[in-house]
């Protein structure tokens, strides 16, 4: 097993340092280099087992199977708890908006991050787009891996807010995503929970606001192309 994943970090190494655009194809390791669509490889049909490495974020690699990604990626969740079924129903019963806010470092204040974290004006904004999308009679359910930051944005709310802060651990997060698969419309933040979340709602009539944010290195990478679907609305 050692040999293995040692041969697997050397290939990957090998792969990440060719200097071309694209994609590399190693036998049954394909490694993605930045975030450069490859046609070939939405085209190809491999017919042996395919390690694929990478964040392969875009819609357009799924865009003719996405029933089929939809149901596998279905999460079927035990042993939840009174509280979070009690959210869950909330959640389906009401006018649910996800409202998620992802803080980089846990510093006490979004801005304080500026090069990862958005700033409180984004969701300020987004709230009030939503509203006037919607009209009334909206919920938002607010998760945060720092829940601090939500503070500024609940006058906005009128008291029509949940915020949500039992499962903030690594082993719990699992529960705020099937959480908020269930919401009907979403503020998403530049997150790859907030994306995979928002993708995989069921609603046929969801609104979702994201980030029109370009970051290209790091954390928070955000704004590459075809990363959000057409009918999402960039603020």
């Amino acid at each position: 097993m050692y040999l293995i994943n040692s041969l697997y970090f050397l290939r990957k190494q090998i792969a990440r340092n060719l200097n071309h655009p694209g994609f590399d194809f190693w036998g049954l390791f394909i490694v993605e280099i930045g975030h450069i669509i490859n046609e070939k490889l939405l085209n190809s049909y491999p017919k042996r087992f395919v390690i694929l490495d990478g964040y392969w974020q875009s819609y357009i690699y799924f865009n003719l199977n996405d029933a089929l990604i939809r149901n596998d990626l279905k999460l079927n969740i035990s042993d939840v708890s009174d509280l979070n079924q009690s959210l869950f129903n909330s959640i389906c019963l009401n006018q649910s908006i996800c409202v998620h806010i992802r803080n980089f470092n846990n510093q006490s204040n979004l801005d304080l991050d500026e090069a990862s974290n958005l700033s409180i004006n984004y969701y300020i904004t987004a709230v009030l787009e939503m509203k006037k999308r919607l009209g009334t009679g909206l919920h938002f359910y607010i998760f945060s891996n720092h829940t601090f930051d939500a503070v500024e944005l609940l006058d906005l709310m009128e008291g029509n807010y949940t915020l949500i802060n039992n499962n903030n651990s690594d082993l719990l997060s699992i529960f705020d995503f099937w959480l908020m698969t269930y919401c009907k419309h979403f503020i998403i933040s530049n997150s790859t929970f907030s994306w995979w979340s928002a993708w995989l709602a069921e609603f046929n009539q969801k609104l979702i606001i994201a980030p029109k944010l370009q970051k290209l290195y790091g954390r928070g990478q955000w704004g590459f192309d075809h990363l959000l679907p057409k009918d999402w609305v960039l603020l």
